[in-house]
């Protein structure tokens, strides 16, 4: 008797194929608009530098490429800048944010791989997880650190028998390639790896062997970071600041919070975002108390110590951005691939999980629809402006109606003037980069923040803090884009002509007085 086609594919069909096809798939909803994730844009704008230094004058009149060979955290430009040469910046925009969220996917499916000798159906909600906080604050550099952290455990666990030597070895270089990649993520996995195998001396106190490899695996990225002249810079903006434990506690939802991590608490994406946390963490919750959810044992010392540490980290770090969010989505991911629930009805469980997604697209299209249409204004303002022209943004956070809610956050949109216009915008970030400034002028110590309004009008005159980048502005930009958010300038500087009016923003042009 022939099985029904639902059965056969249950059991039978290609899993691992068409669940990296969903996840490219769910990419597209970010396509009208990937430039709206909060820091993509500078990972772009340093692409197409970094791709067109070369041949464009205009670019380099302002940008060199940094002497110092190591910048272990930026390496999403060798995705980046192959992609803007071919296709140039929009294309390779969506194709970097696909490659991301495949990449998140496909490494969690090979844990499953390892974990369970087969790739299960229950390994697709990690397609849940695929529209998380660090996306939403374009973080897709960190997110393709994390790929690589899932893909080197999964090369962990598959070579426990291997010979100490040979691991080491092996994972020597693994370790060396993923802090090239990034370096918070290589902290990821040295925390993910000592918890494996305290975790697996824990169950068994022979099994030391991992120890060694384990721990000597980091000498060559620690020599690295010693030796090699590189250009990490922690900011001066912020110091350490632990936070609240509401914020904690929040962070556990982020893998599955687009919108609420923007402050857009009361949006369609917002209660999407709610409706699938209280979905996945009340279905964990019920297979605990009803015994029917199984963690692999493998894996509960690497989830308890990011629980830990997301619950314990200061916010802040030293100035490093959100600590607290570091960890949930790895875990997860962690998740997805060692958990098995013995759901009672399997059919309705992969109903409520295509729900869910379906949700996420009807109401993060439409968002990234709108925010493409403003994004296509700013395009129209940037082109009436000349090559090579110097532009300063100024954000006006007193506005609350943005039609983006990204802008409000940070401004770093403004970034696509440099791929439009090949102009000069100083808050692409360059002091932890390959990039460097022509014009000492540019080269101040600190974050370079967004200019708000009272500081561009305190600094109109060259006397006033003449060592931070906006002081003398009349004469040192030719633009000012102003990100008002749908409000009116009021009052307006002197010295600025109106080029463009947005419906969130304003393009200025400067005059020396």
């Amino acid at each position: 008797m022939t099985r029904p086609v639902w059965e056969r594919l249950r059991t039978e069909g290609p899993r691992a194929p068409l669940i990296l096809a969903a996840a490219a798939g769910l990419s597209t909803a970010l396509w009208p608009a990937p430039t709206v994730l909060v820091d993509y844009p500078n990972h772009l704008a340093r692409a197409h530098i970094l791709a067109h230094l070369g041949d464009t004058p205009a670019l380099a009149e302002h940008y060199a490429v940094d002497a110092q060979p190591s910048s272990p955290k930026l390496r999403l430009d060798a995705v980046l800048v192959p992609l803007t040469r071919l296709f140039g910046s929009d294309i390779a925009a969506a194709l970097g944010v696909t490659l991301v969220l495949v990449a998140l996917t496909g490494a969690t499916l090979l844990l499953d791989r390892v974990l369970n000798g087969r790739v299960r159906w229950g390994s697709a909600a990690v397609l849940l997880v695929l529209f998380n906080a660090l996306l939403a604050w374009g973080n897709i550099n960190y997110l393709l650190g994390l790929a690589g952290v899932l893909s080197v455990l999964s090369g962990w666990i598959a070579t426990e028998s291997w010979p100490v030597f040979r691991r080491l070895a092996v994972f020597a270089l693994a370790s060396t390639l993923l802090f090239l990649l990034h370096v918070v993520a290589a902290g990821v996995w040295a925390m993910l790896v000592a918890a494996y195998e305290l975790g697996r001396l824990a169950r068994d106190r022979n099994a030391w062997t991992g120890l060694l490899p384990g721990a000597l695996q980091f000498l060559p990225a620690a020599v690295l970071w010693v030796v090699a002249p590189h250009s990490m810079y922690l900011y001066e903006v912020s110091g350490t600041r632990w936070g609240t434990l509401a914020e904690h506690l929040l962070a556990l939802a982020s893998p599955f919070s687009f919108d609420v991590w923007l402050g857009r608490f009361g949006s369609p994406t917002a209660l999407a975002d709610w409706l699938t946390t209280l979905v996945v963490l009340g279905g964990l919750a019920w297979g605990a108390v009803s015994r029917r959810l199984v963690i692999d044992r493998r894996l509960w010392a690497p989830l308890l110590l990011g629980l830990a540490f997301t619950l314990t980290v200061p916010v802040f770090l030293n100035g490093l951005w959100p600590s607290h969010l570091r960890l949930p989505t790895l875990m997860a991911c962690l998740l997805a691939a060692g958990s098995t629930v013995r759901w009672p009805a399997p059919r309705l469980a992969g109903a409520v999980l295509v729900g869910l997604l379906a949700l996420r697209l009807a109401t993060l299209v439409p968002q990234m629809t709108a925010c493409g249409a403003s994004v296509a204004e700013l395009h129209d303002a940037f082109a009436l402006m000349p090559q090579g022209a110097r532009v300063l943004p100024v954000l006006d956070g007193r506005r609350n109606d943005a039609l983006c809610k990204p802008w409000q956050s940070f401004s770093h949109i403004a970034s696509l003037a440099v791929i439009d216009r090949n102009a000069f915008v100083p808050i692409v970030f360059w002091e932890n980069t390959l990039l460097d400034l022509r014009d000492p002028v540019w080269k101040t110590t600190g974050d370079k923040r967004t200019v708000s309004p009272d500081q561009l009008r305190s600094g109109a005159s060259a006397a006033v803090n003449p060592a931070e980048y906006w002081t003398g502005w009349p004469g040192r930009f030719d633009h000012v884009l102003w990100l008002h958010l749908g409000g009116a300038v009021d009052p307006l500087p002197d010295g600025l002509n109106a080029l463009y009016q947005g419906r969130a923003f304003t393009l200025y042009r400067a005059s020396v007085k």
